[in-house]
């Protein structure tokens, strides 16, 4: 074995899934990931006084008094981002599911070493997953930050459709995959993702929880977050709720607050939407029952055939609100049948009845039996049309990870890491060789 080659057979390798919506990290060879935090980081600015102190003294010529100008907070993980304070924006370090913001990802990536793994970079390999879109410039940067940042032994990129197409035991497949700012749909075949078929389209979860703000708007519900309730009392279904504000709360940011309302309409989106198996009957629909929903101030309201319209969008583009701009939009089935047909004509049948469901938005109730109805008006008649999803709910929202977690314990993919002496070798262009 020459001295280039990574072989971590007594190390276990670590595995990063970056997404819109949490970062999930862990050590490859487990189940699920060791912790899943939210990618939106909680910076708090530095009180403005320093800085008038600052000018102060500069104008005197004596600046031996003066403190140096303090830095910004940062406050990452679910219990520490939730809390009130003052001067604190809500940022995310991902943009249309790319890594825009690097110090606040080098950030996350060093708490998660030192709070959740509890590992030192040096002594474990890292396998990263990427976008299919991911460009070259990010590739090598990402590359780079780990290697001279973190001084890895190994590292390896992954596209994140081709690691949750092996966490189905499969190898291709067309990866529906559907998350918090995006629904991308890719085609993968033999392990690799064909990237000149990648459609995607800014429809998901945010716009679920968009859609369900602007319902409760419409109904005159208050969306109080749960940061402001000291207290409240029980009351019957459909009554005022009676709740008691916080005092001395810090005058927070628009941002955390709307940061903290979004918070309540994912739980809302995940615990009482539904998706027709068919396209919506309007008589069906209304005799369906209607899901109760409590809000953190103790109000409780039914909610009937809202719930059923309300996804809808994803499949029928007319049930968005009105002031959504729905140019350059395309329905999932759309997209996905799009996709398929951008592939090369070969294996088109081998995509159709490989049609995989990943990502957290895809865990509404009936997504994959909606997509499955809504596919086959687009599949050709002669193809036969198969909609899988996995089996848990962990494993459709952590299927990147879990992949990952696949791929970096085989025993077959240690000689495909790029080891650090490969790395100070050749340089940052390594990734577009050894990574595809």
């Amino acid at each position: 074995m020459s001295g280039a080659v990574y072989g971590g057979d007594e190390v276990s390798g670590l595995v990063f899934d970056a997404g819109s919506q949490s970062f999930r990290v862990g050590f490859a060879g487990e189940e699920y990931p060791k912790g899943d935090i939210p990618s939106y980081i909680a910076v708090q600015e530095p009180l403005p006084d320093e800085v008038i102190e600052k000018d102060e003294a500069m104008e005197e010529g004596d600046t031996s008094k003066v403190q140096t100008k303090r830095e910004k907070n940062f406050f990452i993980g679910t219990t520490k981002i939730i809390v009130p304070r003052a001067r604190t924006t809500m940022e995310n370090f991902m943009k249309e599911g790319l890594i825009e913001d690097w110090d606040l990802f080098e950030k996350i990536v060093e708490h998660s070493y030192e709070n959740i793994l509890y590992s030192n970079p040096a002594e474990h390999p890292v396998l990263f997953s990427e976008s299919a879109w991911n460009d070259r410039a990010r590739r090598e940067k990402l590359t780079e930050l780990m290697f001279e940042k973190f001084q890895v032994p190994a590292y390896y990129l992954s596209k994140n459709v081709v690691l949750s197409c092996f966490a189905q035991g499969r190898t291709h497949g067309l990866m529906v995959d559907s998350g918090a700012s995006q629904t991308s749909v890719v085609p993968v075949f033999d392990g690799y993702a064909i990237t000149h078929a990648v459609v995607k389209c800014p429809l998901g979860g945010d716009v679920i929880a968009d859609q369900l703000e602007h319902m409760l708007e419409q109904q005159k519900v208050d969306l109080v977050p749960t940061y402001k309730i000291a207290g409240k009392e029980e009351v019957n279904e459909g009554d005022p709720p009676k709740w008691t504000a916080k005092k001395n709360l810090p005058e927070v940011t628009p941002s955390y607050d709307k940061f903290m309302k979004k918070m309540i309409l994912e739980d809302m989106a995940a615990s009482m939407l539904q998706l027709c198996d068919t396209n919506i009957d309007m008589e069906y629909v209304d005799k369906l029952p209607s899901t109760p929903y409590s809000f953190p101030n103790g109000f409780t309201e039914e909610f009937g055939a809202e719930r059923i319209k309300l996804p809808e969008c994803l499949f029928d583009l007319s049930y968005l609100k009105a002031d959504m701009k729905r140019e350059g939009l395309m329905t999932v089935a759309q997209m996905a049948a799009t996709s398929a047909n951008l592939a090369d004509i070969d294996i088109r049948p081998t995509l159709f009845s490989n049609v995989t469901v990943t990502g957290g938005n895809s865990l509404i109730l009936g997504f994959t039996e909606r997509l499955n109805y809504a596919l086959a008006t687009k599949c050709p008649p002669t193809i036969k049309l198969r909609v899988f999803a996995a089996p848990t709910q962990a494993e459709r929202k952590y299927g990147a990870w879990i992949g990952g977690s696949i791929l970096g314990s085989l025993g077959t993919f240690q000689q495909m890491w790029i080891s650090k002496a490969e790395y100070d070798e050749i340089g940052k262009t390594i990734v577009d060789k050894k990574c595809p």
